[in-house]
């Protein structure tokens, strides 16, 4: 028992002065002898003392609560210490610390409803709960069939502020097992780690706020770059394109000459053929770094889509495949810049008709899913390995021979700018599935 005379405690170096009502003062420096009471008070209190330096040494919840059960479990003696956290939103508590660590029917991160038991008479009411004998007074929850009853329990709530945040309990094979002293030590050491808890949350949304300031300044600083490069390759592609034109006019006209020899029409095809993949492919650089910004307006995402698969007829010439259309009716609008979208369903549509060889099917569907209209586009085409899926985003990245690799980064880039996202799944020897979700306008389309 706590010394009723003992009513202050004061560190002075290494020494530790106490002083009492109607007795004598007693200084502990190493020499002195105390009273057999208050040298169990002062034992008391070096070990509530360091039991609370251990709590406030870790900056996680974690780490707090487990050097808290073990700190108790070394000074204290007792069978098993369990600290558990109050999670309020799923009405449960969780096992978050236990020492000794044992062979326990109850193991990290164990869950209990937070309104059963002892511990949740600690909860609801806000108090420490002793039950000196679990055989008569009841409370204790098992963990399971294979545990067995306690002696005797000791449940303290731990407080931040207002607010039940973790319970500490502890338990002894043996019925009265505690006292009065042991109720009020634990009492202590839960102030000092509600202290603790409300630090280590403190900590660790420093923590993600310092972590998610990092990234953004990394965003910032690529953007920069970006911004750099994309001017740099707007400038060179447009230098470029100039000479470019030249050549393929000249080349034009070469194959417009009356009796040109063989060779001479090849070589002249060949410039013609390779002039038209270097102007596709600077358009494509061109709309990839300065795409522009996009001019929404509640538009018809059906419309747009019926067009996109007109304009890709060209892509299908000489093939047997079939188009089908799964478009839902009443579609709602979408926040959408008409010609950027278009693009990136062109892109798309031409990449399906292009996986299939020979003959196969391309399904081009729209439905709404919440504030979002979801467009899809699949193909029984030759599918794409999940190496090659994870880069499909890539610039210049391309399957294709004579392709720029730009199609699909173009087609992300633009989404992502209408608050959008592309999702792709595909299977070799199976085909792919796109879709492209995009948020819905403010007015319905009739």
């Amino acid at each position: 028992m706590l010394s009723a005379r003992l009513l202050g405690l004061t560190r002075f170096g290494i020494g530790v002065y106490c002083k009492g009502v109607g007795g004598p003062e007693v200084a502990r420096d190493g020499g002195n002898a105390v009273g057999e009471a208050d040298a169990h008070v002062l034992s008391r209190l070096r070990v509530i003392n360091e039991v609370s330096a251990a709590a406030l040494e870790h900056p996680s919840r974690e780490g707090t609560c487990q050097a808290v059960a073990d700190a108790i479990a070394r000074h204290f003696s007792y069978f098993e210490v369990n600290v558990f956290e109050v999670v309020g939103d799923k009405g449960e508590l969780v096992l978050l610390a236990q020492s000794p660590k044992r062979d326990s029917a109850r193991k990290v991160p164990h869950r209990q409803p937070i309104g059963v038991g002892l511990l949740g008479v600690a909860v609801r009411e806000r108090r420490s709960v002793l039950a000196n004998d679990v055989s008569r007074d009841g409370g204790h929850v098992l963990a399971s069939d294979q545990e067995k009853l306690c002696g005797s329990e000791l449940c303290v709530p731990v407080l931040a502020g207002d607010q039940v945040v973790a319970v500490i309990d502890v338990e002894c094979c043996q019925a009265n097992a505690f006292t009065e002293s042991d109720r009020l030590a634990l009492e202590a050491i839960a102030r000092v780690v509600g202290l603790a808890l409300h630090a280590a949350e403190v900590y660790e949304t420093l923590e993600r706020q310092v972590a998610e300031l990092r990234d953004m300044q990394c965003q910032l600083v690529n953007s920069e770059r970006l911004a750099d490069v994309g001017r740099l390759t707007s400038r060179v592609a447009h230098e470029i394109r100039n000479p470019l034109s030249t050549i393929g006019g000249f080349a034009h006209r070469i194959q417009r000459r009356p009796g040109l020899d063989e060779q001479t029409a090849r070589y002249a095809a060949v410039i013609v053929e390779e002039v038209q993949r270097l102007e596709r492919l600077l358009s494509g650089i061109m709309d990839f770094v300065r795409p522009g910004q996009p001019e929404k307006r509640p538009v018809d995402i059906n419309g747009i889509l019926r067009r996109a698969v007109l304009v890709c007829e060209g892509a299908r010439a000489g093939k047997s495949i079939r188009v089908e259309e799964d478009l839902a009716p009443q579609l709602p609008q979408a926040m959408a810049d008409p010609d950027q979208i278009q693009q990136v369903f062109v892109n798309i549509i031409r990449n399906a008709f292009d996986s299939i060889k020979d003959a196969g099917t391309v399904t081009v569907g729209t439905r709404q899913a919440g504030a979002e209209i979801v467009v899809s586009i699949s193909d029984t085409g030759e599918g794409i390995t999940p190496e090659l899926l994870s880069r499909i985003f890539d610039p210049f990245f391309t399957t294709k021979p004579g392709g720029t690799g730009l199609g699909l980064a173009v087609a992300s880039k633009i989404v992502e700018d209408h608050g959008g996202r592309i999702l792709i799944g595909s299977e070799l020897g199976r085909g792919t599935h796109v879709k492209i979700r995009l948020p819905i306008g403010r007015q319905p389309f009739a």
